[in-house]
């Protein structure tokens, strides 16, 4: 997180700030902060599910494969 200008602790109002803009500079960034963690969250839980998704694909690809593979060893 980005850290908050001198002055502008949880329990003061914006106007105890020593500068009122670098209150609304650090919300604005602050919001734009969590908003980018938040996508960066979600990308990152899509690529775990694709990840695990082609994962699966690959397992059950190997699981047919080796059905084949004894239908045509018994069949000769």
């Amino acid at each position: 997180m980005i850290k908050k200008p001198k002055n502008c602790g949880e329990t003061n109002s914006v106007k105890n700030c020593e500068k009122r803009q670098d209150m609304k500079t650090w919300l604005k960034n602050d919001q734009t902060s969590k908003k980018n963690l938040e996508k960066q969250k979600k990308l990152k839980n899509d690529k775990t599910k694709e990840i695990k998704q082609k994962e699966k694909a690959e397992n059950n690809l190997k699981k047919i494969t080796r059905i084949i593979i004894l239908c045509v060893l018994q069949n000769g």
